[in-house]
């Protein structure tokens, strides 16, 4: 059996959805997005969908 590859590092630059930040700090996709619209996290825009950084999530 072989092992397991590690995983590479994270990009910093990497744009990450909702979905994978509400992971990172256990809060719904849906209250990230009203986070951002309201101002309160910083973001990117895409049309309708949200995209963050890894700066701005820390």
């Amino acid at each position: 059996m072989r092992a397991a590859a590690p995983d590479p590092p994270a990009d910093p630059d990497a744009l990450l959805t909702a979905e994978d930040v509400g992971e990172l700090l256990q809060l719904s996709p849906r209250t990230l997005k009203d986070q951002a619209a309201a101002g309160v996290l910083p973001h990117h825009r895409f049309g309708k969908h949200y995209r963050f950084t890894r700066g701005d999530v820390a």
